[in-house]
């Protein structure tokens, strides 16, 4: 009987430690990447998502064509300019300047919401039963 009640209990606290560990992972790659000027050459379109194929060069004179890790948040046209954010030791690993923070704080606060939503529901139900 007490099972469910564990899950319940369990469920939202796993969704914030999962929320915060990929913030956290965000803001150092965005602590650790390098800035490039790139353009978009194409974009790859889901159903829910819009992701870009960025062409840029790194600092070390490398011209990377390489698909975006962020899906995009403003439309961008393919051809259009923009700035490049890239790890240097994995220059595959690219997006387009500022999609990371919003992504990354996007997913934060959702999963804040989600801890706090069913804190509170959890809460409701043990007052009135």
């Amino acid at each position: 009987m007490w099972l469910p009640f564990l899950v319940l209990e369990i469920v939202p606290a796993l969704i914030l430690y999962w929320g915060v560990k990929a913030w956290l992972r965000a803001q150092r790659n965005i602590e650790a990447s390098r800035r490039a000027h790139g353009s978009v050459i194409s974009l790859k379109i889901w159903p829910k998502s819009t992701y870009a194929v960025l062409e840029f060069t790194t600092s070390t004179g490398e011209k990377v064509e390489t698909d975006s890790v962020y899906k995009m948040r403003r439309r961008k046209d393919p051809g259009s300019a923009v700035n490049v954010r890239y790890l240097p030791e994995s220059p595959k690993v690219a997006w387009i300047e500022g999609e990371a923070e919003a992504e990354s704080n996007f997913g934060l606060l959702f999963s804040l919401a989600v801890f706090i939503g069913w804190t509170a529901i959890m809460a409701w139900q043990a007052f009135f039963e």
